[in-house]
């Protein structure tokens, strides 16, 4: 919430897992799959195409 200077939000964040670089961060209202499709179209653009995509299990 950043100290109460602004609303909740999620950060996006799409990392090469070899390197551990940060390609891609978005600020969305939510972690949804409109500011996914979004932030992946973004990411596209800019890198192409990568070999896999991967996402974290969010309840394991």
């Amino acid at each position: 919430m950043f100290e109460n200077r602004g609303p909740k939000c999620a950060l996006l964040v799409y990392i090469d897992d070899a390197t551990g670089k940060l390609l891609h961060l978005r600020f969305a209202t939510s972690a949804n799959t409109f500011d996914y499709l979004h932030a992946t179209k973004a990411y596209l653009q800019q890198w192409g195409k990568p070999i896999a995509f991967y996402s974290p299990d969010r309840y394991g």
